[in-house]
């Protein structure tokens, strides 16, 4: 009987430990990683849409030296740029 209250004593102090442990926020680099836009490099895949020419519009690789090679265009530096900056 006596084991039973000390075995249940000590899983009550445990239980009100373990409810007491501190919170820790995320790091702040964390965060500025989450803030960045996404960045394209090699073997990313871009789709492009070019408006009403059908044969064109396709979805393009960038190659293991960062271009996108478009047809009519050539290619197009693509490694370290967003695909906002891509667009223009």
């Amino acid at each position: 009987m006596k084991s039973t209250a000390f075995l249940f004593r000590a899983l009550l102090a445990l239980s009100l430990l373990t409810g007491c442990s501190s919170y820790r926020p995320t790091p702040a680099a964390f965060h500025e990683v989450l803030d960045q836009p996404y960045r394209l490099g090699a073997g990313d895949r871009v789709r492009v849409t070019v408006f009403e020419q059908d044969g064109l519009t396709n979805t393009y690789s960038v190659d293991q030296s960062g271009y996108l090679s478009f047809p009519l265009v050539g290619a197009v530096p693509a490694r370290g740029h967003t695909a906002q900056q891509l667009e223009k």
